[in-house]
């Protein structure tokens, strides 16, 4: 921020500086008969709009800060997170998929969405979900796929608890 904040000023008192030496050398050639008044507007003109993108990337150089610090935020979380433990080397899933009184709260809130959902189909099964905006479709599916955490219940594949398939499964 005081980097930004420097480089911004620097910039507008440097933008004044060549503004006004073009403006004087302008006058100069103009007094001399060389420039007509029109092209010391044009020339003051022009000067603006070369140094308009330099002015842009001053000014989102807090932003540009921001994401770098966010990034490297988020590159020390994921090199924390381990590989899901309790993986087990299991065979290829072959004969059902089911939920067993899955409870399911959103992540950033821990409101409950999802209360009690059992469910279980087998291999070559179908499942459609329909229902209104908001109803849980979503919520169920990241439920489904490990994405969000089971609060309670379980999702099993074959009967073993998803987290002990290998995350690459899915």
């Amino acid at each position: 921020s005081d980097i930004g904040g420097t480089l911004s000023g620097l910039s507008k008192v440097l933008r004044m500086i060549l503004q006004s030496a073009i403006l004087g050398l302008g006058a100069y050639l103009a007094i001399r008969g060389q420039l007509s008044p029109g092209a010391i507007i044009a020339s003051s003109i022009v000067t603006a709009r070369a140094l308009a993108p330099v002015d842009m990337a001053i000014a989102q150089w807090k932003g540009v800060v921001a994401a770098r610090r966010s990034y490297h935020r988020l590159n020390e979380t994921l090199g924390v997170l381990d590989e899901r433990s309790g993986s087990l080397d299991l065979p290829a899933p072959t004969t059902s998929f089911s939920l067993d009184k899955v409870t399911t709260v959103a992540p950033s809130t821990g409101a409950v969405l999802l209360s009690e959902v059992s469910l279980e189909l087998k291999a070559g099964q179908a499942l459609g979900l329909i229902g209104p905006s908001g109803g849980g479709k979503t919520t169920l599916a990241r439920a489904m796929l490990g994405i969000w955490p089971v609060l309670r219940g379980a999702v099993r594949i074959d009967g073993a608890d998803l987290n002990q398939w290998p995350e690459t499964l899915f």
